[in-house]
C-alpha cells in the first residue's frame, strides 16, 4: 500500500489524498517494450491516472454557468485495447494503491472488491472487465476473462459529493496499467444540467508526463470569452512531487506537495504563458468556460515543454458554417515574433504570431490542415464552434492539436457515443490523412467484418481521401450496434500518417441532452516506423552507376511514433546478393558497432543488433556499407530484401 494521502496547502481547491514495414525492405524488428523482471504477472507497459477529479470539475462549473450545476457528477472512462491477450490492473484510489500493481498483494476478489482487478488473464477469480463493447454487461467467467484487439472497455456511474470514500467506484485517480498500448479517454459532466456542460479528454500514459509545462491559452487571450474562466488540473504519478505554480508566468508561485494519484486545482486565474514546473512527472489539464453562459466549457490535454514540435496537425474542420472551428496556436517566446506556416484544403500561407501571444486562425470547411515552423517547437489548441461574435456554447468542445513525430498510420477510438444515450448520432470520428490515400475502417462492434485488405486484416468499410480533408465516420450498423463509434479502428495500408478526434458535429447533432458538448484528440496508435535509404558511397569510374566494386552506403532509420517508450529494439538486416560487407563499417547513432565473426563479420546478421531504447519521437540511426562484386550478365541492379 502506498502511504496515506496528505493535503496539500494551498487557498485553491485540492484532493486529499507495427506494424507497416516499408515495401522496399524486409528488416526484423524486434522490440520489448519494457524490461523483463521477475513478477507474477507481466509488467505493464503503460500506466495512467485518470484525471478530471469529479469535485474539482464541479467547482469549475459552478464558476462558469449562469445556473446551479449540482452533483451527482456523472464519469466516465473508456479503455481501448489495441493488441490480443491485453492484461489491464485496475487499481482503485479509495484504500490507496498497490506498491507493484502487476503483483497486487491487495487483490481483487468476491470478498475483497476493493482490491487490483486483473482484467484480461483468464482467471476470473481475481476479476473480469465489466464489459468489452462498452454496453453489454458481461458474465464473470474465466472465458470471458480475455482482451482482444477492437475491445473497449466503459466504465460509467455517477459521483456523489462530497466524496464517501467507503465507495469504491470508477472514477478519478483510479490507476490503470496494461501490458500492451491501450488508449484512455475521460469525460464528466453533472447530471444538472447534463450532457451540454461538459467535455473529455484523451489521457497520456505516465511516459509522456512530465516536470515542465507552459499554457496555450488562458483568461487573457482574446477570444469572446470563452477562456474568461480558464482552471489547471494537475495530478502527481509519485510521492513527494513538488510543483510550482506560476498562474501568469511573472507574478506570485504556489508551491504545492502532492503524493501519487493526488490532485490539484488552480480554480480559474490561469493565464496563457503560465508556467507549471515540478520535482517528478505531472499531468496537467485545462479546464475553460465562458463565465456567465449556460453551458459553455471546453478542455485539453497539455504536453509537457519537451514534447512540443514545430510541425502540428489537425483533423477537425466544422462542416457547418455558422458554428466554426478555430485553432489557436501559441507562441511561447517571451522577445521574438514566431512566423508559422499552414496548408488545408483551400491552399497555403502563414501568419505571425506575437511574443507570448496567439493567433486565431479559422479553419476551412470539411478541411484538416498542417501548422509548422521553420524549427521552433510550439503548441496549438482547437476549438469548436467558437465564433468570434455570437453564440458559441451549443456545440462546444476543445482539443489538442498533434505533433508530427507522434502521427503514425492507426488509431482507434475510445469512448465515443453518438449521444450520452446511444438514441442519435451526433459526434463521429474526424480524421485527416497528410496525403491522398485509402483508409481503412473497423467498426468496434463485436463479430464479422465483410471484407478483408491486401495483408489478410479484416474491416468494415473503407473511403478514399484527399491529403487535408476533413472525414466524418459514423457507424451506420455496426452488428446490430448503431448510434456509438466506441472502438472503432482507422489505418491505411501504404504507410500515410493520419490524425483522428472525437467529438460533437454541428451539422448532425441537435442542441441539448442527450446530445454531447464533448469531443478529444484520439491519440494515435504506437508505431515503430522503420525507413532506409541507399546511396552510392565510392565510385571508382565517376559514371554514377553501381559497378563491380563501387561501395553502396545504407542508412537504416528507426523511429519511435508510439504513446510508448520502446525498450530493447533489436534491427536486424541482410547482406544483398552479389555485395560483400564493408567490415567494420556499421554505426549506431554515429558510433561504431564491432564487427561479429560469427555471423559473417556484419553485426545486423542473426538476431542483428541492439539500438538499445528509443524514447517516444526519438529514433535510432544504423549506417553500413556494401562493397558491389562482379554482377552476372543478366542483372541490372542490387536488390536488398
Amino acid at each position: 500500500m502506498s502511504p496515506s494521502l496528505v493535503k496539500p496547502t494551498s487557498s485553491a481547491s485540492h484532493w486529499a489524498a507495427p506494424r507497416w514495414l516499408a515495401l522496399a525492405l524486409v528488416i526484423a524488428l524486434f522490440s520489448s517494450l519494457w524490461p523483463q523482471n521477475a513478477y507474477a504477472g507481466p509488467q505493464p507497459v503503460q500506466v495512467f491516472f485518470l484525471s478530471m477529479p469529479e469535485d474539482q470539475v464541479l467547482a469549475s462549473f459552478k464558476k462558469i454557468a449562469s445556473s446551479a450545476p449540482a452533483a451527482p457528477m456523472h464519469s466516465v472512462t473508456g479503455l481501448s485495447v489495441t493488441s490480443a491477450n491485453t492484461i489491464i490492473y485496475y487499481d482503485q484510489w479509495e484504500n490507496g494503491y498497490d506498491l507493484d500493481i502487476a503483483n497486487p498483494p491487495n487483490v481483487w476478489s468476491s470478498s475483497n472488491l476493493g482490491g487490483t482487478q486483473i482484467w484480461g488473464d483468464g482467471n476470473a477469480a481475481n476479476g473480469c472487465p465489466p464489459n468489452v463493447d462498452g454496453r453489454t454487461i458481461l458474465t464473470c467467467s474465466d472465458a470471458n476473462d480475455v482482451l482482444s484487439a477492437g475491445n473497449v472497455i466503459v466504465l460509467e456511474n455517477d459521483v456523489p459529493l462530497p466524496r464517501n470514500t467507503t465507495s469504491v467506484l470508477w472514477d478519478a485517480r483510479d490507476k490503470v496499467g496494461a501490458t500492451k498500448v491501450i488508449a484512455v479517454t475521460r469525460s464528466v459532466w453533472a447530471k444538472t444540467p447534463g450532457t451540454v456542460l461538459a467535455d473529455a479528454v484523451e489521457a497520456y500514459d505516465t511516459t509522456r508526463w512530465g516536470t515542465q509545462f507552459e499554457m496555450p491559452i488562458g483568461q487573457n487571450t482574446t477570444a469572446s470569452s470563452m477562456f474568461g474562466y480558464t482552471a489547471l488540473l494537475v495530478m502527481a504519478s509519485q510521492n513527494g512531487t513538488t510543483v510550482n505554480i506560476n498562474p501568469t508566468g511573472t507574478g506570485p508561485v504556489t508551491t504545492v506537495s502532492l503524493n501519487q494519484g493526488e490532485a490539484y486545482q488552480v480554480d480559474g486565474g490561469m493565464n496563457m504563458g503560465g508556467l507549471v514546473t515540478s520535482t517528478q512527472p505531472i499531468q496537467v489539464n485545462l479546464l475553460t468556460g465562458k463565465v456567465g453562459s449556460a453551458y459553455e466549457s471546453r478542455w485539453f490535454s497539455i504536453p509537457p515543454i519537451n514534447q512540443w514540435r514545430a510541425s502540428l496537425w489537425t483533423a477537425v474542420g466544422t462542416t457547418k458554417a455558422g458554428n466554426p472551428a478555430n485553432v489557436f496556436v501559441f507562441n511561447p517566446s517571451n522577445s521574438t515574433a514566431l512566423t508559422v506556416a499552414y496548408e488545408t484544403k483551400l491552399g497555403v500561407g502563414s501568419f505571425s504570431v506575437p511574443a507570448n501571444g496567439s493567433y486565431r486562425f479559422e479553419m476551412p470547411l470539411l478541411s484538416g490542415a498542417h501548422f509548422y515552423s521553420s524549427g521552433t517547437p510550439f503548441l496549438a489548441i482547437g476549438t469548436m464552434d467558437s465564433a468570434a461574435s455570437g453564440s458559441t456554447s451549443t456545440f462546444d468542445w476543445g482539443y489538442t492539436l498533434v505533433p508530427d513525430t507522434w502521427l503514425t498510420t492507426g488509431f482507434v477510438a475510445g469512448w465515443a457515443p453518438g449521444t450520452a444515450d446511444y438514441s442519435g448520432n451526433g459526434s463521429p470520428i474526424w480524421v485527416t490523412a497528410i496525403k491522398p490515400t485509402t483508409i481503412y475502417v473497423v467498426y468496434g462492434s463485436p463479430g464479422p467484418k465483410p471484407y478483408t485488405d491486401s495483408l489478410g486484416h479484416s474491416y468494415t468499410i473503407s473511403y478514399t481521401v484527399g491529403q487535408y480533408d476533413s472525414k466524418q465516420i459514423y457507424v451506420t450498423n455496426g452488428n446490430g450496434i448503431t448510434n456509438t463509434q466506441t472502438g472503432l479502428k482507422v489505418y491505411t495500408l501504404d504507410g500515410t500518417s493520419i490524425t483522428g478526434a472525437w467529438g460533437e458535429d454541428p451539422n448532425k447533432a441537435s442542441a441539448g441532452t442527450p446530445y454531447l458538448d464533448a469531443g478529444y484528440t484520439i491519440p494515435p496508435l504506437p508505431e515503430v516506423v522503420l525507413s532506409k535509404v541507399a546511396g552510392l558511397r565510392t565510385d571508382i569510374n565517376d559514371n554514377g552507376n553501381i559497378d563491380p566494386g563501387d561501395t553502396i552506403a545504407y542508412t537504416v532509420t528507426v523511429r519511435n511514433n508510439g504513446a510508448v517508450t520502446a525498450f530493447n529494439t533489436q534491427v536486424r538486416d541482410m547482406v544483398p546478393s552479389n555485395t560483400t560487407y564493408v567490415t567494420g563499417s556499421v554505426t549506431l547513432n554515429g558510433l561504431a558497432v564491432a564487427d561479429a565473426p560469427s555471423a559473417g563479420d556484419f553485426p545486423l546478421l542473426g538476431a542483428g543488433i541492439n539500438v538499445g531504447t528509443i524514447a517516444v519521437g526519438d529514433a535510432a540511426v544504423v549506417t553500413y556499407r556494401m562493397q558491389a562484386n562482379n554482377f552476372p550478365p543478366t542483372y541490372a541492379s542490387v536488390i536488398n530484401t
